[in-house]
Protein backbone atom coordinates (compact mmCIF):
# COMPACT_ATOMS: atom_id res chain seq x y z
CA UNK A 1 0.00 0.00 0.00
CA UNK A 2 2.90 2.46 0.49
CA UNK A 3 4.41 1.74 -2.50
CA UNK A 4 1.41 2.26 -4.00
CA UNK A 5 0.37 5.79 -2.79
CA UNK A 6 4.34 6.63 -3.37
CA UNK A 7 4.01 5.57 -6.50
CA UNK A 8 0.90 7.79 -7.05
CA UNK A 9 2.37 10.79 -5.80
CA UNK A 10 5.01 10.42 -8.09
CA UNK A 11 3.26 10.57 -10.97
CA UNK A 12 1.31 13.24 -10.14
CA UNK A 13 4.15 15.50 -8.43
CA UNK A 14 6.44 15.17 -11.42
CA UNK A 15 3.61 15.63 -13.91
CA UNK A 16 2.32 18.70 -12.13
CA UNK A 17 6.19 20.49 -11.83
CA UNK A 18 7.36 19.50 -14.73
CA UNK A 19 4.69 19.90 -16.86
CA UNK A 20 3.50 23.02 -15.34
CA UNK A 21 7.17 24.35 -15.98
CA UNK A 22 7.12 23.06 -20.11
CA UNK A 23 3.93 24.69 -20.39
CA UNK A 24 5.50 28.20 -19.10
CA UNK A 25 8.77 27.83 -21.61
CA UNK A 26 6.59 26.85 -24.53
CA UNK A 27 5.05 30.09 -24.34
CA UNK A 28 8.39 32.07 -24.15
CA UNK A 29 9.14 29.81 -27.24
CA UNK A 30 11.05 26.89 -26.21
CA UNK A 31 11.45 24.51 -29.39
CA UNK A 32 9.53 21.09 -29.47
CA UNK A 33 13.06 19.26 -29.26
CA UNK A 34 13.47 21.28 -26.14
CA UNK A 35 10.23 20.27 -24.79
CA UNK A 36 10.62 17.26 -25.90
CA UNK A 37 14.22 17.00 -23.65
CA UNK A 38 12.11 17.70 -20.72
CA UNK A 39 9.74 14.90 -21.55
CA UNK A 40 12.19 12.53 -21.40
CA UNK A 41 13.41 13.88 -17.96
CA UNK A 42 9.48 13.20 -16.45
CA UNK A 43 9.79 10.55 -17.62
CA UNK A 44 12.83 8.82 -16.28
CA UNK A 45 11.78 10.83 -12.83
CA UNK A 46 8.30 8.49 -12.82
CA UNK A 47 9.81 5.37 -13.71
CA UNK A 48 12.63 5.78 -11.31
CA UNK A 49 10.27 7.32 -8.68
CA UNK A 50 7.81 3.89 -8.92
CA UNK A 51 10.62 1.90 -9.01
CA UNK A 52 9.92 0.48 -12.60
CA UNK A 53 13.31 -0.29 -14.44
CA UNK A 54 12.98 -0.82 -18.74
CA UNK A 55 15.42 -3.59 -20.46
CA UNK A 56 15.56 -1.83 -24.13
CA UNK A 57 16.82 -4.87 -26.80
CA UNK A 58 17.50 -4.52 -30.45
CA UNK A 59 18.90 -0.85 -30.55
CA UNK A 60 21.18 -2.31 -33.37
CA UNK A 61 17.72 -2.19 -35.52
CA UNK A 62 17.33 1.25 -35.45
CA UNK A 63 21.21 1.95 -37.27
CA UNK A 64 21.10 3.91 -40.51
CA UNK A 65 17.00 4.31 -39.86
CA UNK A 66 16.35 7.93 -39.98
CA UNK A 67 12.70 8.47 -39.85
CA UNK A 68 9.86 5.31 -39.31
CA UNK A 69 6.63 4.95 -37.17
CA UNK A 70 7.09 2.40 -34.32
CA UNK A 71 4.05 0.04 -33.97
CA UNK A 72 3.81 -1.29 -30.60
CA UNK A 73 1.46 -3.70 -28.22
CA UNK A 74 -0.16 -1.63 -25.37
CA UNK A 75 -0.19 -2.70 -21.74
CA UNK A 76 -0.42 -0.40 -19.28
CA UNK A 77 -0.02 3.46 -19.31
CA UNK A 78 3.12 3.04 -18.41
CA UNK A 79 3.89 2.14 -21.88
CA UNK A 80 4.46 5.71 -22.34
CA UNK A 81 7.04 6.85 -20.26
CA UNK A 82 8.89 3.52 -21.03
CA UNK A 83 9.13 4.70 -24.55
CA UNK A 84 9.77 8.44 -24.25
CA UNK A 85 12.79 7.79 -21.55
CA UNK A 86 14.62 5.31 -23.87
CA UNK A 87 13.97 5.67 -27.18
CA UNK A 88 17.11 7.39 -28.83
CA UNK A 89 14.97 9.24 -32.05
CA UNK A 90 12.41 11.84 -32.10
CA UNK A 91 9.43 10.15 -31.41
CA UNK A 92 6.37 11.36 -31.17
CA UNK A 93 2.96 9.88 -29.81
CA UNK A 94 0.43 9.31 -31.87
CA UNK A 95 -2.82 9.33 -29.36
CA UNK A 96 -6.40 9.21 -28.82
CA UNK A 97 -8.04 12.77 -27.82
CA UNK A 98 -9.16 11.84 -24.91
CA UNK A 99 -5.47 12.04 -23.65
CA UNK A 100 -5.03 15.22 -24.77
CA UNK A 101 -8.09 16.51 -22.18
CA UNK A 102 -6.23 15.26 -19.21
CA UNK A 103 -5.10 18.37 -17.13
CA UNK A 104 -1.26 19.60 -17.60
CA UNK A 105 -0.23 16.55 -19.82
CA UNK A 106 -2.77 16.94 -22.05
CA UNK A 107 -1.50 20.26 -22.54
CA UNK A 108 1.97 19.38 -22.55
CA UNK A 109 1.71 16.79 -25.11
CA UNK A 110 0.18 18.95 -27.25
CA UNK A 111 2.91 21.95 -27.12
CA UNK A 112 5.41 19.75 -27.48
CA UNK A 113 3.98 18.59 -30.91
CA UNK A 114 2.74 14.84 -30.04
CA UNK A 115 -0.31 14.23 -32.08
CA UNK A 116 -4.03 13.34 -31.03
CA UNK A 117 -6.56 11.82 -33.22
CA UNK A 118 -10.42 12.13 -32.55
CA UNK A 119 -11.64 8.46 -33.41
CA UNK A 120 -14.97 9.47 -33.25
CA UNK A 121 -14.76 12.18 -36.23
CA UNK A 122 -13.03 10.12 -39.24
CA UNK A 123 -12.66 13.82 -41.33
CA UNK A 124 -10.43 15.27 -38.20
CA UNK A 125 -9.15 11.38 -37.81
CA UNK A 126 -7.54 11.76 -41.75
CA UNK A 127 -6.10 15.53 -41.11
CA UNK A 128 -4.37 14.52 -38.07
CA UNK A 129 -2.71 11.01 -39.62
CA UNK A 130 -2.17 13.50 -42.55
CA UNK A 131 -0.32 15.90 -40.98
CA UNK A 132 1.81 12.98 -39.45
CA UNK A 133 2.91 12.13 -42.77
CA UNK A 134 4.00 15.60 -43.76
CA UNK A 135 6.09 16.04 -40.07
CA UNK A 136 7.81 13.04 -41.30
CA UNK A 137 8.96 14.46 -44.11
CA UNK A 138 9.63 18.08 -42.99
CA UNK A 139 10.82 17.33 -39.19
CA UNK A 140 11.73 13.97 -39.62
CA UNK A 141 9.90 13.00 -36.47
CA UNK A 142 9.07 9.30 -35.60
CA UNK A 143 5.76 8.57 -34.34
CA UNK A 144 4.86 5.72 -32.45
CA UNK A 145 1.14 3.94 -32.10
CA UNK A 146 0.04 1.58 -29.89
CA UNK A 147 -1.81 -0.52 -33.08
CA UNK A 148 -4.47 -2.01 -30.51
CA UNK A 149 -5.89 1.61 -30.07
CA UNK A 150 -6.23 0.57 -26.10
CA UNK A 151 -4.84 -0.89 -23.53
CA UNK A 152 -4.84 -5.10 -23.29
CA UNK A 153 -6.63 -6.50 -19.93
CA UNK A 154 -4.24 -9.19 -20.16
CA UNK A 155 -1.26 -9.23 -21.86
CA UNK A 156 -3.00 -10.81 -25.36
CA UNK A 157 -2.36 -8.89 -28.07
CA UNK A 158 -5.81 -7.39 -29.40
CA UNK A 159 -6.64 -6.38 -33.21
CA UNK A 160 -4.85 -3.69 -34.79
CA UNK A 161 -6.54 -0.73 -36.03
CA UNK A 162 -5.26 0.45 -39.66
CA UNK A 163 -3.78 3.99 -38.69
CA UNK A 164 0.25 3.32 -38.45
CA UNK A 165 -0.15 1.36 -41.60
CA UNK A 166 -1.71 4.14 -43.66
CA UNK A 167 0.68 6.48 -42.31
CA UNK A 168 4.00 4.07 -43.26
CA UNK A 169 2.78 3.03 -46.63
CA UNK A 170 1.78 6.72 -47.46
CA UNK A 171 5.47 7.91 -46.66
CA UNK A 172 6.95 4.95 -47.35
CA UNK A 173 8.72 4.96 -44.22
CA UNK A 174 10.03 0.99 -42.63
CA UNK A 175 7.80 0.30 -39.85
CA UNK A 176 9.65 -0.76 -36.72
CA UNK A 177 7.90 -3.08 -34.56
CA UNK A 178 8.00 -3.27 -31.14
CA UNK A 179 6.91 -5.77 -27.97
CA UNK A 180 6.03 -4.24 -24.92
CA UNK A 181 5.80 -6.54 -21.49
CA UNK A 182 5.75 -6.39 -18.58
CA UNK A 183 3.93 -3.03 -18.01
CA UNK A 184 0.64 -4.60 -17.34
CA UNK A 185 1.90 -5.52 -13.79
CA UNK A 186 3.13 -2.23 -12.98
CA UNK A 187 -0.55 -0.42 -13.61
CA UNK A 188 -3.24 -3.15 -14.73
CA UNK A 189 -5.99 -1.29 -16.35
CA UNK A 190 -8.65 -0.46 -14.66
CA UNK A 191 -6.46 -0.23 -11.78
CA UNK A 192 -5.05 2.78 -10.09
CA UNK A 193 -2.31 0.88 -7.58
CA UNK A 194 1.28 1.08 -8.94
CA UNK A 195 3.49 -1.54 -8.50
CA UNK A 196 7.40 -1.80 -9.13
CA UNK A 197 8.74 -3.85 -11.63
CA UNK A 198 10.09 -4.12 -15.04
CA UNK A 199 9.16 -3.73 -17.97
CA UNK A 200 10.70 -5.43 -21.79
CA UNK A 201 10.67 -3.39 -24.65
CA UNK A 202 12.14 -5.47 -27.81
CA UNK A 203 12.75 -3.68 -30.76
CA UNK A 204 12.32 -5.77 -33.73
CA UNK A 205 13.76 -5.47 -36.94
CA UNK A 206 12.58 -2.77 -39.60
CA UNK A 207 9.73 -3.86 -41.68
CA UNK A 208 10.80 -1.83 -45.37
CA UNK A 209 7.44 -0.76 -46.57
CA UNK A 210 9.02 0.45 -49.51
CA UNK A 211 9.82 -3.03 -51.09
CA UNK A 212 6.95 -3.82 -50.47
CA UNK A 213 4.46 -2.51 -53.06
CA UNK A 214 2.79 -5.70 -53.67
CA UNK A 215 1.58 -6.25 -50.29
CA UNK A 216 -1.52 -4.98 -49.04
CA UNK A 217 -2.28 -2.37 -46.04
CA UNK A 218 -3.84 -5.02 -44.69
CA UNK A 219 -0.67 -7.48 -45.12
CA UNK A 220 1.36 -5.07 -43.86
CA UNK A 221 -0.61 -4.62 -40.85
CA UNK A 222 -0.87 -8.61 -40.52
CA UNK A 223 2.54 -9.20 -40.80
CA UNK A 224 3.39 -6.89 -38.08
CA UNK A 225 1.18 -7.91 -35.53
CA UNK A 226 2.50 -11.45 -36.63
CA UNK A 227 5.98 -10.50 -35.68
CA UNK A 228 4.92 -8.28 -32.36
CA UNK A 229 2.69 -11.49 -31.43
CA UNK A 230 5.89 -13.74 -31.56
CA UNK A 231 8.21 -11.56 -30.24
CA UNK A 232 5.89 -11.27 -27.09
CA UNK A 233 5.49 -14.96 -26.36
CA UNK A 234 8.84 -15.38 -26.56
CA UNK A 235 9.69 -12.54 -23.71
CA UNK A 236 6.78 -14.19 -21.67
CA UNK A 237 8.49 -17.42 -21.62
CA UNK A 238 11.86 -16.60 -20.70
CA UNK A 239 10.64 -14.60 -18.06
CA UNK A 240 8.73 -17.58 -16.97
CA UNK A 241 11.85 -19.14 -16.87
CA UNK A 242 13.86 -17.01 -14.96
CA UNK A 243 11.16 -17.16 -12.11
CA UNK A 244 11.06 -20.69 -11.85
Amino acid sequence: MLRAVWGAFGVIFWTIFLGTSAILISYLGASQDFLNKIGVVWAKFLLWHCGVKVELEGLENLESIETCVFVANHQSHFDIPSIIANLPKQVRMVAKEELAKIPIFGTCIKRAGHITINRSNRREAIKSMRNAELRMKEEKICPYIFAEGTRSEDGTLLPFKKGAFVIATSTKAPIIPMAIWGSKDILPKGNLKIHSGKVRIRILKPILTEEMKEFTKEEIMNLTRNKIELALEEIKSNFSKKII
